[in-house]
């Protein structure tokens, strides 16, 4: 089996959501044994060409939140014919029994004891209100094949493991490809409805608060965001307040 790490860079506008019409994608990295690490950038004339080429000549695909740039891929045209993905983000994830919700590519390298990733491009540049197709691209290409870089070595890490969940985790990859094309494809939204819904809601909200207010405090407004508050009103105690 060929193993391709894949990893792209993009504007930032919405956190460089690919369905974004102010976005474009900047330069795309590529790893593998086969080809050794890859940087096309897409201005150059054949980049869709060269990219389905890498592509087609692997089985599986891996990244960190891979997801999210297969969806860049798909905006680009590529085609990925049933190709099998490895999200290290996800394997982790399965690997903390979901303790903990986000988990970034830095997460990784460090319960691993890896170096991490670069901070030059986000803390000169993303965080100085510079975007992505403004930093030069010696210090950008720098960055990403040092993301491929810790992709590649919590990859192997991860394969030299086959935990109980790992039935789990590899269905999770699967499933992947249906949440993309579900995000690909949307949903469509009533706005108007919404909005109608939402004021319908809120009114709703008042009606409801006043009828607890009346059943357990008559005369007393208590926090109903208060865990010590709601405590107290359903078994009983003193609300204790400083004048």
């Amino acid at each position: 089996m060929d193993w391709l790490i894949f990893d792209c860079e993009t504007t930032t506008h919405m956190k460089g959501n690919p369905f974004s019409k102010y976005n474009r994608a900047v330069v795309f990295g590529f790893k593998s044994d086969k080809i050794g690490t890859v940087l096309i950038w897409e201005d150059e004339p054949d980049c869709v060409e060269r990219i389905q080429k890498i592509i087609d000549s692997h089985d599986m695909i891996v990244g960190a939140n891979i997801k999210f740039d297969i969806h860049w891929l798909l905006r680009y045209g590529i085609k990925f014919n049933d190709k099998m993905l490895w999200d290290v983000l996800v394997f982790r994830y399965r690997e903390l029994y979901q303790a903990k919700r986000f988990i970034s590519l830095n997460d990784c390298c460090e319960a691993y004891g890896i170096p991490t990733k670069l901070d030059v491009v986000k803390e000169e540049y993303w965080n100085n209100g510079i975007d992505t197709d403004a930093i030069p691209r010696d210090i950008l290409g720098e960055y990403l094949v040092r993301d491929l870089d810790c992709t590649g070595s919590v990859l192997n890490i991860q394969r030299k493991v086959r935990p109980s969940w790992f039935t789990c985790f590899r269905l999770d990859c699967v499933d992947l490809w249906s949440l993309i094309e579900m995000e690909e494809n949307g949903a469509p939204v009533d706005v108007e409805g919404v909005k109608h819904e939402h004021e319908v809601q809120k009114a709703r909200r008042v009606e409801l608060y006043m009828e607890i207010m009346d059943a357990i405090s008559p005369g007393y407004d208590i926090n109903l965001g208060s865990s010590d508050d709601l405590s107290v009103a359903l078994f009983g105690g003193i609300i204790y307040e400083k004048y």
